[in-house]
């Protein structure tokens, strides 16, 4: 068992609710213009290729292939 005075920190983590959290990091990254939000829709058919995954994503307006080194659907 380790403490946060064992070592040298006040405190060795904090809860946070997730709907607060949520709010917070929903309206930073909505501000970012490198960053593409599609919500809601549905991801099909991923591929993988030697270096970049491709992902169908089908949302409001149509569908659309997604191709990047690094793809994070959550």
């Amino acid at each position: 068992v380790i403490s946060g005075d064992e070592q040298g920190i006040g405190d060795l983590g904090h809860v946070v609710a997730s709907r607060a959290l949520g709010a917070v990091l929903w309206e930073r990254i909505a501000r970012c213009p490198e960053v593409t939000l599609c919500c809601p829709a549905t991801a099909t058919a991923p591929a993988t290729g030697p270096d970049n995954v491709t992902l169908e994503v089908a949302a409001q307006g149509g569908t659309r292939a997604i191709r990047a080194r690094l793809l994070v659907v959550a």
